[in-house]
């Protein structure tokens, strides 16, 4: 899915307003949650059981945001798309990214690993190996990025 001409640097009142009532929501929801129990969270767990990742290491993206509401009775704002598939993730539980099409250089793609690619964590300066085959990927064609969707959110819209 493509949306243009998106104003990502300033926030609308009525975004605002949305978002605190969703987000009043989402802690009503998960109020009572344990990780644990839940049938689509362990899908992702036994996903990376599948493909020798650990668990406690490599936490979904959608975990990581319903552990920091729980814990916060927030999220925190980053801009307003982030935000935007933030709360997506939290309603769905699905990891979501959105990346800034006039950054990239190609065609995304979703495709398997090789073993060959490179992954820059966000907030490390350093660029990881990335060693695992068959594992799925957005490949997004910017020098050395890659986000890997079912462990990290991209902060990179």
């Amino acid at each position: 899915m493509t949306i243009e001409n998106i104003n990502n640097k300033e926030v609308n009142p009525d975004w605002k307003e949305f978002r605190t009532k969703k987000i009043e929501e989402l802690n009503k929801k998960y109020s009572e949650f344990n990780v644990k129990d839940d049938k689509i969270l362990e899908g992702y767990h036994l996903l990376h059981d599948h493909i020798h990742v650990k668990r406690r290491k490599n936490i979904t993206a959608s975990e990581n945001l319903i552990r920091l509401l729980i814990k916060r009775k927030d999220i925190g704002c980053i801009n307003s798309v982030v935000d935007i598939y933030n709360l997506v993730s939290l309603e769905t539980k699905i990891a979501l990214g959105a990346h800034d099409m006039d950054q990239t250089n190609g065609n995304v793609t979703l495709r398997f690993t090789n073993g060959s690619e490179s992954f820059h964590p966000l907030g490390k300066e350093e660029i990881w190996a990335f060693k695992l085959e068959n594992m799925p990927m957005l490949m997004i064609p910017i020098a050395f990025y890659v986000a890997w969707k079912s462990v990290k959110p991209s902060k990179h819209w």
